[in-house]
């Protein structure tokens, strides 16, 4: 039996915008949040908010080198990637750190996030990227089994920031 084609969706990306869709990012994160560790136990509003704050600053400030953006299917916005570049990190290149690739509930499995990767690996490259780095939760068995399948490797142990994995591009 042949495997099912994925569909490619019309999918754009666009820079958050701050100050409109601050309250839609909070919820993307917490949403994120639970879908990583199942519960909202840990979860802190004021970290949330201090991280986008951060995040907001060096977007504005050093837009070469960090992105948050915005899935946009039609007209609606269904998820939210975040992500930065260190220019010649360690003597080995360009690399880059995703902080985050959100895909919304009801547009999970479709092949959103498969696209959303390709995304990311094409600005990477376009960036001169040559190495990727990411954080999961270890108790994200569909996140590991994803990066996985894509090439991703494991590095280290996990720690307080989930499990690092890299992938050479």
């Amino acid at each position: 039996m042949d495997s099912p084609k994925l569909v490619m969706l019309n999918l754009t990306y666009k820079p958050v915008d701050f100050e409109e869709d601050r309250d839609l990012c909070f919820h993307f994160r917490e949403d994120a949040w639970l879908a990583s560790f199942g519960n909202l136990d840990r979860y802190s509003d004021r970290d949330t908010r201090e991280w986008f704050d951060f995040l907001t600053d060096k977007c504005r400030f050093d837009a070469r080198h960090y992105f948050m953006e915005h899935i946009w299917l039609d007209q609606k916005i269904i998820g939210q990637l975040e992500y930065q570049v260190h220019p010649h990190r360690n003597g080995f290149g360009n690399q880059a750190h995703i902080n985050l690739i959100y895909i919304g509930q009801g547009f999970r499995q479709q092949g959103i996030g498969l696209q959303a990767h390709q995304y990311l690996i094409t600005r990477f490259k376009e960036l001169g990227c040559n190495v990727v780095h990411l954080h999961y939760i270890p108790q994200n068995k569909p996140a590991e089994a994803f990066y996985i399948k894509h090439g991703w490797k494991k590095l280290g142990s996990p720690n307080k920031k989930g499990q690092m994995m890299e992938l050479k591009i």
